[in-house]
């Protein structure tokens, strides 16, 4: 059952999807274990006997393990390995964490096993191996084709990355899979072929380097409230001016819309801007002009963010899902020992998900559903589980990118991640990254576990060290709601360590929300298979060309073929709704390339029009509505505003019933009557063309005015969604589109010179 907190249905309406998905589970690494030594040896004297963690049809498992010596200091390990809702485009990519444990007798437990690696983009002895397959046949034998990303340093060689190594989407099932483990620093265990070993993996998603925004974002004031309340958030980030007067700082009371509790934050005077983090270099922190600050829970006035500290600038790899599963925690927890494992696991809370059985000190830890969230977590439980997996906590810095990406910051943001991370902005599941609120959060310098159940000196102890970030709320109704993407509570509500939602309503143990723990790891240096993102706004002043030829709209496009084009979108960076962009549990439609769908647009002028052309390639052509509605299936939409602050929204579709041209927002319908428009369809070369002539009389606007404009492209297959509505992807050159129009926001054009 789904419960919809009542007072607050905006949250209900963005992202139920996503809390179906989270409360289906995610991916767990499948395994297999021999029933006895002499079971497993009967395969050959050199395999090992072989376990890993259970798997559901759908998620991350791990298959086939088996482990044959190379020399006395090193072994190869084999496997299969396989996950849904998987993809690759560019640096768009998702992938799985996969390390070891052995054990070589029921004296020496469970251990961590290193691996060995010449460099860290696919080492040697690491591929698919193809022996003993059908030479005709062993390409497809060998499944996905996938490479290998091997972090090495000081912390490194715990475990590696396997991921799609070509763009695609779906399944990745890769056969065969092998790696090399260095057996030095193992103890004793005298012959791995007899060993017994846990293959485990975590799905994981790419977060590629780049600048963007924390902070809640400067723009209009909510409309409950006077100036500088620009949003719901609270105890955001931003860039403070140096001037007193714009010291944010909370209200001390709170106030309700309707049912919807909200604590009153705001600040002085002007709502201040984010702040922008441009690199990996110290940040300084404080109450003067051009630092990093916060309305509450602020880092320290007068210091700095040190370099060590991971501000999600450089690339980093997170957990795909919220939490660790009930299958990957039992499987921590058989690894320790009971005095180990003893406080780890709370009967009452992760006993809901995992059953314990046998006595101490031979306790034996199993999951029903081992695909199912682990409940009860505390911030220690986590950062345990993490530095066991050799992963690290996520800073609030990098969760705020793994959230927003490169788009901009904007007040009352709840949309789901921009790169595929799942269960974010989710009703009722919220997270405790490393705050810079405090100082054991701010001595995190970014080590990653090496694999033992010890944190490193740098870990922040417990939940002290933590932010609350997403959707806190207690039923209490005296906490927060949804923090929204840039708003932030402080770690120090008793429940906000360790509780869960998995009891019914009405019950003692009936909880609102869920505590999440996300892990992640550096990218490291080395990784050099990726491209660059594409997708940051171009806000380079256009100037319209002169077509050499006549224009005619006609939609042929031959007047066009020696302008450049003002905005080519053919990446994930630009499709919206961002879920669409990868697969996911209840993504009916993701996209699937840029031959499903992409377009490219150009800007000209006659002297007395502006001229607009745009080539939108796309699989299928369909648009099965009229008038207004033609946006619900495939179009095109341009955004103008002249120098005068007065704003068009214009479209053309090529609907059953022939082109149609709209207008959605205007002064007035002068330029809806004067101007032209062609829409073409080419099927064989699977593209749709537009053409436009707008008269600038109509548009308002002279010789050396600057203008701003901005492109929608809209795809609509005919799919229907979970309420019956279609299913539309759309193509943003620009980000979205912010109401009111904020122009600093969109490129700028100019008439002439």
């Amino acid at each position: 059952m789904i419960f919809c907190n009542h007072r607050r249905p905006f949250a209900c309406t963005i992202a139920v999807l996503s809390v179906l998905a989270l409360l289906l589970g995610g991916g767990v690494a499948g395994a297999q274990e021999a029933d006895t030594e002499e079971d497993a040896a009967e395969g050959g004297e050199t395999e090992a006997a072989v376990e890993a963690a259970a798997a559901r049809p759908h998620g991350l498992r791990i298959e086939n393990v088996s482990v044959v010596p190379r020399d006395a200091s090193s072994a190869t390990v084999k496997f299969d390995v396989s996950w849904t809702n998987s993809w690759r485009f560019g640096s768009f990519f998702d992938a799985a964490w996969v390390f070891f444990k052995v054990r070589g007798d029921e004296k020496t437990g469970w251990q961590h096993v290193s691996l060995s690696a010449d460099k860290v983009l696919n080492p040697a002895g690491y591929g698919q191996d193809k022996e003993g397959l059908p030479a005709a046949t062993s390409a497809a034998q060998a499944g996905t084709a996938v490479e290998f990303v091997v972090p090495g340093g000081d912390d490194g060689l715990t475990g590696l990355f396997v991921r799609r190594a070509a763009d695609g989407l779906g399944l990745t099932a890769a056969r065969n899979v092998t790696a090399v483990l260095d057996l030095k620093s193992l103890k004793g265990v005298t012959d791995i072929a007899k060993a017994r070993i846990k293959a485990i993996g975590i799905e994981m998603v790419y977060i590629p380097e780049g600048s963007f925004h924390v902070g809640r974002g400067n723009g209009p004031i909510a409309p409950y409230a006077g100036k500088g309340y620009g949003g719901m958030e609270i105890n955001w980030l931003y860039k403070h001016s140096g001037k007193p007067s714009d010291t944010a700082v909370p209200l001390p009371f709170k106030f309700n819309i309707g049912d919807l509790y909200i604590w009153g934050v705001g600040v002085t005077r002007e709502d201040p801007p984010p702040y922008r983090i441009e690199s990996e270099d110290p940040i300084p922190t404080g109450k003067k002009k051009g630092a990093l600050w916060a309305v509450d829970v602020a880092p320290e006035d007068g210091g700095e963010i040190s370099a060590a500290f991971p501000k999600g600038y450089a690339a980093f790899y997170c957990m795909k899902h919220a939490y660790p599963t009930a299958g990957q925690y039992a499987e921590f927890l058989n690894t320790l020992t009971e005095a180990q494992a003893k406080p780890r696991f709370y009967e009452h809370g992760h006993g809901m998900a995992i059953k314990r059985s046998g006595a101490a000190p031979n306790c034996t830890y199993t999951a029903p559903d081992p695909d199912e969230r682990t409940p009860w977590m505390s911030f220690t439980d986590g950062a345990l589980f993490a530095a066991w997996a050799g992963l690290r906590p996520m800073t609030e810095l990098e969760y705020e990118k793994m959230c927003r990406g490169p788009r901009p910051a904007i007040p009352n943001d709840a949309t789901p991640s921009c790169w595929g991370v799942q269960d974010v902005m989710v009703i009722s599941i919220y997270e405790r990254p490393v705050s810079i609120g405090s100082a054991a959060g701010r001595g995190f310098k970014g080590t990653h576990g090496r694999g033992m159940p010890e944190l490193p000196a740098d870990w922040p102890p417990d939940i002290r060290g933590a932010i609350l970030r997403g959707d806190y709320f207690f039923a209490g109704g005296h906490q927060p709601g949804h923090l929204l993407t840039g708003g932030r509570a402080p770690a120090v509500y008793a429940n906000a360590d360790r509780h869960g939602g998995y009891a019914t309503a009405g019950s003692p143990n009936y909880a609102w929300t869920f505590a999440g723990w996300r892990a992640a790891r550096t990218a490291p240096a080395g990784d050099t298979g990726v491209g660059p993102v594409t997708g940051d706004l171009d806000l380079e002043l256009k100037h319209p060309a002169k077509l050499a030829k006549p224009f005619q709209p006609d939609g042929a496009l031959d007047e066009w073929a020696d302008v450049m084009p003002v905005a080519v979108a053919n990446g994930a960076a630009y499709v919206y709704p961002v879920h669409q962009r990868f697969p996911g549990d209840f993504t009916t439609s993701p996209w699937r390339g840029a031959a499903d769908f992409s377009a490219r647009a150009w800007l000209a002028t006659d002297g007395e029009a502006l001229l607009v052309a745009a080539e939108v390639t796309d699989d299928k052509h369909f648009n099965d509505q009229t008038g207004k509605d033609i946006w619900n299936g495939d179009a095109m939409q341009i955004g103008l505003v002249n120098p005068y602050g007065a704003q068009w929204n214009i479209g053309a579709a090529l609907t059953a019933g022939g082109v149609e041209f709209q207008q959605w927002d205007g002064p007035n319908e002068a330029l809806l009557q004067s101007a032209k428009c062609a829409v073409k369809r080419d099927d064989a070369a699977g593209v749709t063309r537009y053409e436009f002539r707008l008269p600038l009389a109509d548009f308002g606007v002279g010789r050396g005015q600057e203008c701003s404009f901005y492109f929608l492209f809209f795809d609509g297959d005919g799919f229907l969604d979970w309420q019956s509505k279609p299913v539309v992807r759309r193509l943003h050159w620009v980000p979205e589109r912010t109401e009111p129009f904020v122009r600093r926001n969109y490129p700028k054009f100019v008439m002439g010179e």
